[in-house]
């Protein structure tokens, strides 16, 4: 997990939609509000936002920490898949390349592979061409 259970802080009016949530550093919130939202709503945003003093029930209290680790394991998914498209894209380019210089050369390997291979059914897609006895089952 990105951020320890205990790290959790309850907030009184950190949004304006809810009157209770968890945040990990009020203080960033607090930076945050007073960085993007209108000047008008600066002096109530200021007033309302507060750390809960009092005791919440603790039922509550670890719904909220089991919901806090269930975003925050979806989040790690998240950058998780983000890494393993950017690695996808990475091979489709290497593959792409590789297409590339295998046409630039496709001749001289071809002539190789005749070379090598006298005797080989390749028909350019498969080792088994329809019509041949390679492609007769057993």
């Amino acid at each position: 997990m990105m951020n320890d259970k205990a790290d959790l802080q309850m907030v009184w009016h950190a949004y304006h939609a809810g009157s209770l949530c968890q945040l990990v550093n009020l203080g960033d919130r607090k930076a945050e509000i007073e960085r993007i939202k209108p000047q008008h709503e600066l002096p109530i945003r200021r007033r309302l936002i507060k750390p809960v003093v009092g005791q919440l029930p603790i039922i509550f209290v670890k719904a909220c920490q089991a919901a806090w680790e269930v975003r925050e394991a979806t989040q790690e998914a998240g950058e998780a898949w983000e890494a393993q498209e950017a690695a996808r894209e990475a091979t489709q380019e290497v593959i792409q390349e590789r297409k590339a210089v295998y046409r630039k050369y496709k001749v001289e390997i071809e002539q190789l592979h005749a070379q090598e291979c006298p005797d080989c059914p390749w028909d350019g897609e498969t080792i088994f061409p329809v019509g041949t006895d390679a492609s007769l089952e057993d």
